[in-house]
């Protein structure tokens, strides 16, 4: 099992966990996130009380980059705070 699959069935049985449901499977893919540092996608619940949820999963590159050349380590510390700022705001607000 690659890293990759091993990282997305970990944060599915996650979700599933979080959520109540039996299980989460993988939808679609909303979203990319700045520069390649995760993406939004949904995932459907097996027995939840919902349908589905949409996951934000963020995995910051191993190398900065970005099409337009914006990629310095100000730009990636600026990126790593917005996301610890919003994981604070949904581990304290979120029901």
């Amino acid at each position: 099992m690659s890293s990759l699959n091993h990282t997305n069935n970990t944060l599915l049985s996650w979700v599933a966990r979080a959520t109540g449901a039996r299980a989460a499977q993988r939808a679609e893919r909303i979203q990319s996130l700045w520069s390649g540092y995760g993406e939004l996608f949904r995932a459907t619940l097996v027995d939840g009380s919902a349908p589905s949820v949409v996951v934000k999963s963020i995995r910051p590159p191993s190398s900065q980059r970005h099409p337009r050349g914006w990629a310095s380590s100000r730009s990636h510390e600026r990126k790593l705070r917005s996301y610890e700022v919003e994981k604070t705001f949904y581990a304290s607000h979120a029901a």
